[in-house]
């Protein structure tokens, strides 16, 4: 009986105030009801008996005692519902109670709280944390008995869920709704491109936190048989994962929506620098490198769309952008236990690479045309060659040219080996040494550490090169006067091999004796 729970709770210390009502099911043991007193306030829930799961999803209720004392403990969201209690007496006490069977259609009209456990008791308190166990163990079965998006916080998000407008579009924005039916809404092309024609500028981002009115500039390339049937489809996708029973996360369902405006972001940012110039089956034909990367966005990179449309064919552009796309997609496939994880957007479902080394480029390009007005182009449009000619140039403008001293070959040092021209110099200024850097792709190209060496002669920098094709980087350290090779670093800092390192040793060391015949004659 219930009042035979009570009087056993009644005996409890407080953190034992609480009886759990269980019951063996094929499933096992399942918690189907709860009592519980705290801080003054008797709570108890239940799940429906069988046979009226319908009717409700669970039922609750609380009762204290109608005193001053009561009042100053019970939670706020008790004292808010103080009007709608019902007060009875018991004895000389009189009682507030509150009881609810809260149904599917509750729920839909807002109520989402876990009215189980209304003081909000919790694990980590020591009055409480036996009490919390059964209320977990009882909040475990809600939510086995109702739908739930498995990405959602809120247990009852789903089952507020009507239509797929619900899933799309913010959940707050009411406006849009008193001039549309909700119910009816679907997703579709002609919705995106209405959307995109509205004079309206706030009323697309305030419904789906999208900018259509900034995609007008590009409708006339969405709105082509080719987009306009794939953006149909994106939105049919997302119907047909809405009415699937099957599908278990929101997120799901909005991903193929979210595609849509993905692809629009990224021809935006082409058309703003190549506009009607890119032809349109650029952008048909690239469609997964379209989807696949980011690049060109940043404030520097605009100062760079003047440059870009006079001096890049927007066809190089887009094979940069294939190149890169494909080589990640390779190395996905090829190492499927990678990191790649960290590229998955989850918003779209799609594997999206950061181009940062074009976005770095262009960044830089940015500042270089902002500084100097002009740059000259490449010969060819390969990344790497272009990222350490534009970061060879924005070094220069941001360090200023320092004259270097020349103790070891104020002269260039010509060698004759194998039927090879070996010249060997050092750097006459940081330009001309960051210049080198760009040349074999290494750090010596951030020239201001090993200049400042240099200018200390702390150290030496010889460069190296073999029938004039820059080669090899040397440091020479100067420890109590004795000098030394630190270091010897190949194209893009790669160690020498045994053999490289035999040749390069056995030559420098006729440099040296060639420098040492010049001085003695002097």
């Amino acid at each position: 009986r219930l009042q035979d729970a009570i009087d056993a709770i009644n005996k409890e210390p407080a953190p034992s105030r609480y009886r759990e009502f269980t019951k063996v099911t094929t499933e096992g043991t399942i918690t189907h009801a709860i009592l519980y007193h705290y801080e003054q306030v008797w709570y108890a829930a239940w799940l429906p008996p069988k046979g009226k799961e319908d009717d409700y999803i669970y039922g609750y209720t609380y009762a204290y005692k109608d005193t001053a004392t009561a009042y100053k403990v019970i939670p706020h969201a008790l004292r808010q519902q103080k009007d709608i209690c019902v007060y009875k007496p018991s004895g000389r006490t009189q009682f507030a109670t509150y009881t609810q069977l809260v149904t599917k259609q509750d729920v839909i009209d807002g109520e989402d709280k876990r009215n189980w456990n209304m003081p909000m008791v919790t694990s980590y308190h020591q009055k409480s944390r036996r009490i919390y166990e059964p209320i977990k163990r009882f909040e475990a079965q809600v939510q086995i008995s109702i739908p739930q998006w498995e990405d959602s916080r809120n247990m009852f998000e789903r089952m507020r869920v009507t239509c797929i407008a619900d899933v799309l579009t913010r959940e707050h924005h009411t406006e849009y709704w008193k001039t549309a039916s909700k119910s009816e809404w679907l997703p579709s092309a002609d919705t995106v491109f209405s959307f995109i024609k509205s004079t309206d500028v706030h009323s697309s981002y305030n419904l789906f936190s999208n900018d259509f009115y900034g995609y007008k500039s590009i409708l006339h390339i969405l709105d082509t048989p080719f987009f306009r049937k794939w953006i149909q489809n994106k939105c049919n996708e997302s119907i047909e994962l809405f009415n699937n029973p099957d599908t278990n996360t929101k997120l799901s369902i909005i991903q193929p929506w979210n595609t849509i405006f993905h692809l629009c972001k990224q021809i935006k940012t082409i058309h703003n620098i190549w506009g009607n110039a890119c032809p349109l089956d650029y952008y048909q034909t690239n469609l997964n490198a379209l989807l696949g990367i980011t690049c060109c966005s940043g404030y520097n990179v605009k100062h760079a769309y003047p440059w870009l449309v006079e001096h890049m064919p927007v066809a190089s552009f887009f094979t940069l952008i294939n190149k890169f796309y494909e080589t990640k997609e390779a190395e996905r496939l090829a190492y499927p236990n990678g990191n790649h994880r960290y590229y998955m957007e989850h918003t779209i479902g799609m594997y999206v690479y950061s181009f940062r080394d074009l976005e770095d480029t262009l960044s830089m390009l940015g500042k270089v045309i902002e500084d100097k007005g002009e740059l000259t182009p490449p010969k060819r449009w390969r990344i790497t060659e272009f990222h350490d000619y534009v970061q060879a140039e924005a070094w220069k403008i941001s360090n200023v040219n320092e004259g270097l001293p020349q103790d070891l070959f104020p002269a260039p040092v010509k060698v004759q080996h194998n039927e090879q021209n070996w010249t060997f110099i050092q750097p006459i200024d940081t330009h001309q040494l960051a210049a080198w850097g760009q040349a074999v792709r290494n750090c010596v190209g951030n020239a201001t550490g090993y200049a400042e060496g240099v200018r200390k002669k702390q150290h030496f920098i010889v460069l190296c090169m073999i029938d004039n094709k820059p080669q090899f980087t040397v440091q020479l350290k100067v420890s109590m006067g004795m000098m030394s090779v630190d270091q010897i670093a190949g194209i893009s800092n790669a160690r020498l091999t045994e053999e490289q390192r035999e040749s390069y040793t056995k030559v420098f060391g006729q440099a040296l004796q060639q420098r040492e015949e010049v001085l003695a004659s002097a």
